[in-house]
């Protein structure tokens, strides 16, 4: 009896691992929510990996982190691949904020140089 249950247990264990393994390596940032949130989601299902006894070792989490970011992050791929040092999960999170914060001014500042190049034509008009 007790080796049926364990059996099953087994069984139980290996399809929560696939699962999550599943769900590990499909995983791609959409940039609906924050880059942390998605690296912090890749974390969680290692941390349920190691749990379900899959070794998972961080240089293999950060690789599948940077892995799963989109072109828009391709600067900070090559950056990360050409570095000698290896990067910690805080390394990649503060890396991918940065990286995060600066596309998003580099939108806003576009938007503004748009504006002033709206102005200059106007008052350009204006003064013919």
């Amino acid at each position: 009896m007790l080796a049926v249950i364990k059996h099953q247990f087994e069984g139980s264990v290996k399809n929560r691992q696939y699962s999550c393994l599943c769900q590990l390596l499909s995983l791609k940032y959409d940039e609906s929510e924050s880059v942390r949130m998605h690296i912090l989601k890749i974390f969680k299902l290692v941390l349920q990996l190691r749990e379900l006894g899959l070794s998972i070792d961080d240089t293999l989490m950060v690789h599948l982190a940077v892995f799963s970011l989109p072109k828009s992050f391709e600067m900070l791929q090559v950056h990360y691949k050409n570095q000698e040092k290896e990067w910690s999960l805080n390394d990649l999170i503060a890396t991918c904020i940065a990286e995060e914060e600066h596309r998003k001014k580099g939108k806003t500042e576009y938007a503004h140089l748009t504006l002033q190049s709206d102005m200059k034509k106007t008052l350009h008009q204006c003064r013919q």
